[in-house]
């Protein structure tokens, strides 16, 4: 996981020739590993078809304004029953897309997955609301 800021920079007349800058965009980056395989039905392969994770994931290939919902939770701590966590949430579109084929009936794929739009981040016990981003107003 990744967060990059874009920055502008700017030069002030008078300043000694020093630049400064202001952070105009924020994008979070996520590299992913997965290994997919082909849909069961029961413990019969179903030919020709794989798992639905692995049809958002690949739509990817052919439709570059697919998007994906991420959520990462990385848990901080436990205090009781209530579980702490630091939680990141964006739309993704998925970037830098690589598959193998490992093994029989299954898919090795590598991607990035780039936010687009808001991202939410907050520190939350499990129990509380969404972050969910939403568009501005």
């Amino acid at each position: 996981m990744a967060f990059n800021d874009g920055n502008t920079e700017f030069y002030l007349l008078g300043g000694g020739g020093f630049a400064d800058s202001v952070i105009v965009t924020s994008q979070a980056t996520a590299s992913v590993t997965s290994y997919f395989q082909k849909d069961v039905d029961g413990t019969v392969f179903i030919p020709n078809s794989f798992d639905e994770a692995f049809q958002v994931i690949a739509a990817s290939r052919y439709d570059k304004n697919h998007e994906v919902y991420v959520e990462i939770n990385k848990q901080l701590g436990v205090s009781g029953t209530t579980y702490y966590y630091d939680r990141v949430a964006f739309a993704a579109c998925v970037m830098n897309y690589s598959e193998s084929y490992p093994a029989d009936n299954l898919v090795e794929v590598t991607f990035d997955l780039t936010s687009r739009g808001r991202i939410g981040i907050h520190q939350n016990a499990s129990n509380t609301g969404s972050i969910i981003p939403v568009a501005p107003n």
